[in-house]
């Protein structure tokens, strides 16, 4: 559990001569060092506040009492969860991190309720099966983009959460886990865990977070991951679904969500047309059109983009369910990222989309001058 040579690369200057693992006993826990990328020791005493005032070195508490205990030692592995979810390692009274360590990921253990170890080396590892997943994910799931589960976005996450607060110390998962899962954040843009744990008020005494129902039995019992999302109409669409037996919401984010795809059923349109705030799972709606009025005029809605790669996708998916009533006017101000081609890829399936390309950045106002100029 304790690695001498990660740790002298993490926190000891080359030319020091203290023999490692005395230097983290006499000085390095109390300066919240930890012994391995698996273990953190401020994390630790956090939790277990009757150890704050004491002597005791929390590495060696864990180890010998700690685990026995049902206390975690990091965010990311859930003692109690996997000694429940694993009978043999209970019974043999080993170590469950350690366990997880040597054997556990190996085979196919998961070291909590939220990362899918099997599904995790098969998309983001593959032949590299040396390495331990989940110290591959905190370690790289920035640079190469991995998620812990294919429900989990982090990079969406990172964006829609983390940058907004400066709370980057934190990795997506941890931060879901440690706070965003109590705040009922969405794990991906096409969850709204508000209104599930609404929807679906049978859970709400066995589940504090609706997310974690949903990876449990939600999925499977084909409960809806949104108001908009049509698991019967998505499904009818997609007989492969029902020959399969796959999961639908599954499917979509797998599949259908990357071909631009829509799983919402428009055949069937209500009296009246909503017209609705920037993000679809928002619970406000602003004002109630009558179809019958407006059907043959068209409104212009102009968007303004600039390195706006990580938004306009939902910006779209918002705006398109009123494909009917609505152009749209992109005013992009000499975006170098992908943006361009994400739009594209969408006027090539929807003919009242327009784009206007900037060869510098005018601004906003200006842009939104020049978009009215040819709506």
């Amino acid at each position: 559990m304790f690695w001498p040579k990660w740790y002298i690369n993490i926190y000891l200057n080359p030319d020091q001569t203290s023999e490692p693992l005395c230097h983290y006993i006499e000085h390095g826990y109390k300066l919240g060092f930890q012994p391995s990328p698996y273990f953190d020791p401020k994390y630790y005493l956090n939790e277990n506040s009757c150890l704050m005032n004491t002597d005791t070195e929390p590495l060696l508490h864990y180890l010998t009492v700690g685990w026995k205990e049902g206390c975690q030692p990091n965010l990311l592995f859930n003692t109690a969860w996997y000694l429940h979810k694993n009978k043999d390692v209970a019974t043999s009274q080993i170590e469950p991190l350690t366990h997880y360590i040597t054997r556990g990921w190996k085979e196919g253990r998961d070291p909590n309720p939220y990362f899918n170890t099997n599904w995790y080396i098969n998309k983001f590892i593959k032949n590299t099966t040396l390495e331990e997943p989940l110290l591959h994910y905190t370690t790289y799931w920035d640079t190469l983009k991995t998620n812990p589960n294919p429900y989990f976005d982090s990079q969406w996450y990172n964006h829609k959460y983390l940058l907004k607060t400066n709370s980057t110390n934190k990795n997506p998962l941890s931060h879901y886990i440690e706070s965003g899962s109590k705040r009922k954040l969405n794990p991906n843009p096409y969850f709204d865990s508000k209104w599930y744990i609404e929807r679906y008020a049978d859970i709400k005494e066995s589940y504090n977070d609706p997310f974690l129902h949903f990876l449990d039995f939600g999925d499977h019992e084909q409960r809806q991951p949104n108001k908009f999302f049509d698991i019967t109409f998505y499904k009818n669409k997609h007989h492969e679904i029902i020959q399969s037996g796959s999961k639908p919401f599954l499917y979509f984010l797998e599949n259908s969500r990357s071909k631009l795809e829509r799983p919402f059923n428009f055949s069937e349109k209500p009296s009246y047309t909503y017209v609705k705030n920037y993000n679809i799972f928002d619970n406000h709606f602003i004002i109630p059109f009558h179809k019958k009025k407006f059907i043959k005029r068209k409104f212009n809605v102009i968007i303004v983009t600039f390195n706006s790669e990580d938004f306009i996708d939902n910006c779209f998916i918002s705006l398109l369910r009123f494909n009917e009533i609505i152009n749209l006017i992109i005013v992009d101000n000499n975006s170098i990222d992908s943006t361009i081609k994400t739009v594209n890829n969408y006027i090539d399936k929807f003919k009242h989309i327009k784009l206007i390309k900037n060869n510098k950045n005018v601004g906003l106002a200006e842009a939104n001058n020049i978009g009215s100029m040819v709506s």
